[in-house]
């Protein structure tokens, strides 16, 4: 799955890719929701093109609908209200037909950091952005109603994904707290196709080296899909 952050700086009202100022704010023009629809759409139909990469889906969203992209932070987000979400992944949608990829690549979100939240966002969501998403997905940091999350995507003949989870303990807390959240998201979660670990591929040496990211520890066989940390250089295998 291919997923945006932010808008490009010039797309956005604050002119910075971190967030708007407050934070909690949508930080996307309201004239460019056509025009970042657009460009996502370009840019997964050039890595089909180009590089025979073909994404199960994009998304144009990441933990949208919290307070902590502000400007000047230190990772690129940005702010959606629920209809905004909406909109956008509806114009995404569109864009992805247009480009010519809309038969193999779908639209996947909420992304919410909660799965309560992610609920909420798709409650708010219009019928035309629901029909433009193909894959309902969510991280699981945080939120308790996954019974509620799994029951929107059956009832809506929606794929399911837990895209995104990490611990940043160390191995012996981290593995067990990863461990007791994959157990909590199959048991919950019974439609979950797909389960994803953050960072699961980061760089080993600083961005400076040149060196590419490795694989941590996993193993080329385990099926597991794995999240890049931003600023990683990554090489699609």
């Amino acid at each position: 799955m291919a997923f945006s952050n932010s808008p490009p700086a010039w797309m956005t009202v604050s002119g910075s890719s971190t967030g708007s100022k407050s934070g909690s704010t949508d930080n996307l023009k309201d004239t460019e929701y056509g025009a970042f629809a657009e460009y996502l759409a370009n840019v997964t139909a050039h890595f089909h093109a180009s590089w025979n990469t073909t994404f199960d889906a994009v998304t144009p969203i990441n933990e949208a609908a919290n307070g902590w992209w502000k400007t000047g932070g230190s990772q690129e987000g940005c702010h959606f209200e629920p209809g905004s979400e909406s909109k956008i992944v509806a114009a995404l949608g569109a864009a992805l037909k247009a480009a010519g990829v809309g038969g193999m690549v779908t639209v996947a979100g909420p992304e919410e950091n909660s799965i309560d939240t992610s609920v909420k966002s798709l409650q708010a969501w219009s019928d035309d952005a629901i029909a433009a998403t193909g894959i309902i997905t969510t991280h699981t940091y945080n939120g308790v109603n996954r019974l509620g999350f799994n029951s929107f995507a059956v009832d809506h003949g929606k794929r399911l994904w837990a895209s995104e989870y990490g611990t940043g303990s160390g191995p012996l807390q981290g593995g067990i707290q990863l461990a007791q959240r994959i157990i909590q998201d199959l048991a919950g979660m019974p439609n979950l196709q797909v389960r994803t670990r953050r960072a699961g591929v980061d760089a080993l040496a600083s961005r400076r080296s040149g060196q590419l990211a490795q694989p941590c520890g996993l193993g080329a066989d385990r099926g597991i899909l794995l999240r890049m940390r931003w600023g990683s250089v990554v090489q699609v295998l």
